[in-house]
């Protein structure tokens, strides 16, 4: 998304929502920024636009843990598999204690 104009990803934001409902004959509820470095692969514009889009939450690729302050469209996620266990473990230690930047939102 952040190589895209506006029009460009609003499109790709839209219409892959459509296509997926289209295939899965339900309603598709939440978004994965593309790469979701924050600053880099989307912006505060994409996250409105997923907003205006109808999704209820979207998540990034930013290490951390959810908490109440979390925004429903920058959820941090970690994916379980790593080159080894003991630098997973580390991980998963430091996102219990690290906050995600999130960038701030429009509207």
């Amino acid at each position: 998304l952040g190589l895209c104009d506006a029009d460009r990803a609003r499109e790709e934001i839209g219409q892959t929502r459509e296509v997926l409902e289209g295939i899965l004959k339900r309603p598709v509820t939440s978004f994965a920024y593309p790469n979701g470095h924050p600053s880099v692969d989307f912006s505060p514009h994409h996250i409105q636009m997923v907003k205006q889009a109808g999704y209820r939450y979207a998540v990034t690729t930013q290490w951390g843990v959810a908490d109440s302050r979390t925004s429903p469209y920058q959820i941090p996620r970690f994916t379980p598999w790593g080159p080894s266990r003991p630098k997973m473990s580390l991980q998963l230690i430091r996102n219990f204690y690290s906050r995600p930047e999130h960038l701030k939102e429009i509207g």
